[in-house]
């Protein structure tokens, strides 16, 4: 038995209410509930139908436009306050020197601070009596180039040899601070040469040693 024949049964059948004034205020409250319940089944938002717009409306849109890309911006570093030491080439390999011999090479700086850079030779210090150097005199103006010549003395002893000079330089004449810049060479040192055994010549006046 449905639901509807068993509205329709209480409704209709008089025997269900003790008058009929009763009988008629169900039929009004049944009939009010009929009306908001059918006006909310029309009024009611279908999702499916909505959904399916929403995804019409997605098609037919033009896909957003690319953000365009932010500005690169390059930061270029601060010249360093005061006097600079850069060395174009911080070590230098000298090969192979006879052991005893000289050996000369040159390193070449910038000065990338914003004073006059002075090289003292008192502040010079070298890791070995073979390793010298002469430093320039006049001061480096900023953005200038310097030279640096350091002879190196090969010892009697063969084998891989490794120096270096740590010189330093006044960054700040007020405040007195102090830089330093490292030189290194590296090379080999060879076994020196046996002499040539000198042979006396006769020159009919005795012996003579060439």
């Amino acid at each position: 038995m449905s639901h509807r024949f068993t509205l329709a049964r209480f409704l209709f059948d008089t025997t269900s209410f003790s008058s009929s004034a009763t009988q008629r205020t169900w039929r009004t409250v049944v009939a009010a509930g009929a009306m908001i319940g059918a006006a909310y089944v029309v009024d009611a938002p279908d999702a499916d139908a909505d959904a399916e717009r929403v995804a019409q409306m997605e098609k037919k849109a033009p896909p957003p436009a690319p953000a365009p890309p932010p500005d690169t911006i390059r930061a270029e570093p601060a010249p360093a306050i005061g006097a600079q030491m850069t060395l174009d080439q911080p070590t230098i390999d000298f090969g192979t020197i006879e052991a005893g011999k000289k050996k000369t090479v040159e390193f070449t700086f910038v000065n990338t601070g914003t004073a006059p850079l002075k090289l003292d030779r008192k502040k010079m210090k070298s890791s070995c009596r073979c390793l010298v150097a002469t430093l320039p005199r006049a001061p480096i103006a900023p953005g200038g180039r310097g030279l640096i010549k350091a002879t190196f003395t090969a010892p009697r002893t063969a084998g891989d040899a490794s120096h270096n000079l740590v010189i330093k330089f006044v960054v700040n004449p007020l405040d007195k601070a102090e830089g330093s810049a490292v030189l290194a060479i590296a090379g080999t040192v060879s076994p020196r040469r046996p002499r040539t055994p000198v042979v006396p010549r006769n020159e009919g006046r005795g012996f003579i040693l060439s």
